[in-house]
């Protein structure tokens, strides 16, 4: 299903935003114990903010996609596997 693909690629992607998140969040924590220019630390900042936007558009991307399949199961593939059962 084209559906299924968009999702898991949708999702290995956030994944690897997770995963920049992560170090960059580990990098800004080491910035700080060493008084690093506040410009830089700034600019860290902003990058896991955006970091931060990414990935709730693809986890709400995630679940429109997994709404959508949801919903053709509902309405479209009981309704075959049912009639193929009273079959």
């Amino acid at each position: 299903m084209v559906e299924d693909t968009k999702c898991s690629f949708v999702f290995q992607a956030e994944e690897k935003l997770r995963t920049l998140h992560e170090k960059k969040c580990k990098q800004l924590r080491r910035m700080n114990k060493k008084d690093v220019d506040a410009q830089k630390i700034n600019s860290v900042k902003a990058f896991i903010s955006i970091l931060v936007t990414k990935m709730k558009v693809s986890i709400q991307v995630v679940d429109k996609i997994s709404n959508s399949i949801s919903k053709l199961t509902e309405e479209e593939l009981w309704p075959q596997i049912n009639r193929f059962i009273l079959m």
